[in-house]
């Protein structure tokens, strides 16, 4: 399995989905997560370099009901293959890379949407590796059918709201699944899935009407590690076949809960999921691994004084990104502060760069050292912009090399391109 796949997938699990739709199922798309273990041609996988924290999101897409709507409008058959796959509306990931109307806080909506699926989709140690490329290191999480269903109708409304549909839209497509309604009906009396997707989506509505965020009511908050098994669960053992796991000890006896008080506390506040980094650490690479299969990640520090006392890299630790060109000599990841390179390079981003840059061209983004004047937003001797020339002569024809540093955001000045501006390191990748 492992040469099957080769260089093109390094993580420890799987994202696909399964090759058949039958009218007899409650969806038609059936998709998740699983351990990196070999699966026949009925499952198809889907080997992307997006972060994990992405792939989250693409799996919470594709088990959402409103894809599952869009999907069935376009299979007449119970084949379901790559074909149908690229006609399908997926939500594309820049829009979790930017902040949701129902959350205030200004930041990515990836970790709101990567929790959710970190808890439903880790309930065993052999999606460990999933859960630690997430952020999380503790012991799976219980199979609470309670938990699991609330969750579950929170990622329905947020995909709802993603896909522009409103309520009466909403209404519409939940009553589009016969079988799942059928079923609930015979097992719960009611269509719960409907009642419980569109109060979320009624919720997430006032949230962005009333410019507050929007509180899961569940308690503790999604991939809360209370909602884990105890930490002394015991681990799996090991074992000579890949993907093979020791089965999870029965929780211990608790004491009952204390009877609830008269006034139900609030619901607790999702705590910030750990941040999903666009690459793997690698613990005391060796010196035939490094370049490679890994680069450094660098600190970019301000520098200050002349070039020949000034060392602007510091090396971090060692890394495997998830680039989509081949990791070769002189390149290093970095993060990029600030948002004057908005929206080409998003505050925060982790970029790859390559050096050295003996001759940057016109158009290209990289890391440029300004020995005469510091960056006027920053105050650093380092900074990242676009490299604008122009090239004029003086009164005796002589050739003068001119122009400007450019940032993305209009609201930042350009630099002039003095003799003391020296190119440093190209971008390559912009990691997502």
């Amino acid at each position: 399995m492992d040469a099957a796949v080769g260089d093109k997938w390094g993580r420890g699990w799987f994202l696909g989905w399964r090759d058949t739709a039958r009218s007899t199922d409650e969806r038609t798309v059936i998709s998740g997560f699983l351990p990196r273990v070999a699966v026949g041609n009925k499952f198809p996988l889907i080997l992307s370099s997006n972060s994990p924290g992405l792939l989250a999101c693409l799996g919470a897409t594709l088990a959402s009901l409103a894809f599952d709507y869009c999907s069935r409008q376009k299979v007449s058959g119970t084949t379901l293959n790559f074909f149908y796959f690229r006609q399908f509306p997926v939500v594309p990931p820049e829009t979790f890379q930017a902040p949701t109307p129902w959350l205030i806080v200004d930041a990515p909506v990836v970790a709101w949407f990567a929790s959710r699926v970190l808890e439903l989709t880790c309930t065993a140690h052999d999606m460990a590796p999933f859960a630690r490329d997430l952020g999380y290191d503790g012991p799976p999480f219980r199979w609470d059918d309670a938990r699991r269903t609330q969750i579950r109708a929170e990622l329905d409304a947020a995909f709802l709201h993603l896909y522009g549909l409103d309520r009466s839209d909403a209404e519409w497509i939940l009553d589009s699944f016969p079988v799942l309604k059928k079923n609930e009906e015979s097992k719960f009396g009611e269509f719960r899935t409907k009642r419980l997707v569109l109060a979320m989506y009624d919720a997430m509505a006032e949230a962005q009407r009333t410019a507050t965020t929007f509180a899961s009511p569940l308690a503790p908050p999604p991939a809360d590690p209370r909602a884990a098994h105890p930490a002394s669960t015991i681990a799996p053992a090991v074992v000579s076949r890949p993907g093979a796991t020791a089965p999870i000890a029965p929780p211990p006896a608790v004491a009952a809960p204390p009877a609830p008080a008269t006034t139900p506390p609030a619901p607790a506040m999702e705590p910030p999921l750990a941040p999903i980094l666009p690459f793997r650490k690698v613990e005391r690479p060796k010196a035939r691994e490094k370049n490679p299969t890994c680069i450094p990640r660098v600190s970019i520090r301000p520098a200050a004084g002349s070039f020949s006392d000034v060392q602007i890299l510091e090396t971090i630790d060692w890394v495997v990104p998830t680039a989509r060109a081949p990791l070769r000599k002189g390149m290093f990841i970095a993060q990029v502060e600030g948002p004057s390179m908005e929206p080409d390079i998003p505050r925060g981003a982790w970029c790859i760069f390559q050096r050295p840059w003996l001759t940057a061209k016109p158009g290209e983004i990289g890391i440029f050292q300004l020995h005469e004047t510091p960056d006027p937003d920053t105050g650093a001797h380092v900074t990242v912009k676009k490299y604008a020339p122009t090239l004029t002569r003086d009164p005796e024809g002589n050739k003068l090399l001119g122009g400007t540093l450019e940032p993305s955001n209009p609201d930042f000045k350009p630099i002039r391109i003095t003799p003391g501006v020296r190119p440093y390191a190209k971008l390559l990748e912009v990691l997502r």
